[in-house]
């Protein structure tokens, strides 16, 4: 059977994956280990697969710096939210970064001289740089030996960033999932192009094309995980 790795930070990821009938279908086809600060709650939450699932926290050394590096990859995330903003102008952003250079210019001027280094760094090779080779680096193999691929349940958290830039340079395929609708546009340049992109829909699967370079073959319609349930006659019958 295959192993596969889920990574659980948010309220938001338990609603999509553990609350539907994703994660079910999930534990009854693969070896499924949750990678999670929260593994106390989560197995109160999911009593029912307490045979099926296994957990571990994330495992970052201390020579490592944590400390250091999680301060590096904030500073990178305002910076990736100003280059796509320099790229492609979406609205949202356009008004918080314009709130910004009236409110703190000095901020602004070196947000916006960071997201220039980004953009810069990432002409002609948009998976990889030595700003991000430095801000996520992340020994994946010790932990991830085996895993067969890695189910990242957003685009945007830190330490989904981190991780899946670090297992696609350690060549561990990585399955990302939007996770919530305006994630594609909202949160910055991506900082990888991931094996598999779960889109909700149609216009998802635009923004990643156009704004992000996913390419198409690498994205996957599958609604949204979340709303699974309501589209089952079970729920409907409970409700009326």
């Amino acid at each position: 059977m295959y192993k596969i790795a889920l990574t659980v930070w948010m309220g938001m990821t338990v609603r999509n994956l553990l609350y539907g009938p994703t994660i079910e279908r999930l534990s009854q086809e693969y070896d499924v280990t949750i990678i999670s600060n929260y593994e106390l709650l989560l197995r109160k939450a999911l009593k029912k697969f307490a045979n099926k699932i296994e957990y571990q926290k994330l495992r970052i050394p201390r020579w490592q710096l944590p400390g250091f590096q999680g301060r590096l990859i904030r500073w990178l995330y305002k910076w990736n939210y100003f280059a796509l903003w320099l790229e492609k102008k979406p609205k949202t952003p356009g008004i918080i970064i314009q709130w910004e250079r009236t409110n703190r210019p000095i901020r602004y001027f070196l947000t916006m001289f960071g997201a220039r280094i980004v953009t810069i760094l990432r002409y002609g090779n948009v998976n990889r740089d030595v700003l991000r080779d430095i801000a996520y680096y992340f020994p994946v193999r010790k932990q991830f030996l085996g895993t067969d691929a890695v189910l990242v349940a957003s685009t945007d958290m830190e330490k989904d960033q981190m991780l899946i830039y670090s297992l696609k340079k350690a060549g561990i395929p990585v399955v990302c999932l939007v996770h919530s609708w305006d994630n594609l546009t909202t949160k910055g340049t991506f900082n990888f192009t991931p094996d598999l992109m779960l889109a909700w829909n149609k216009y998802q699967v635009k923004e990643a094309n156009e704004i992000h370079k996913i390419p198409l073959n690498n994205i996957v319609v599958t609604g949204s995980p979340f709303m699974d349930k309501w589209f089952n006659s079970n729920t409907f019958s409970k409700i009326y």
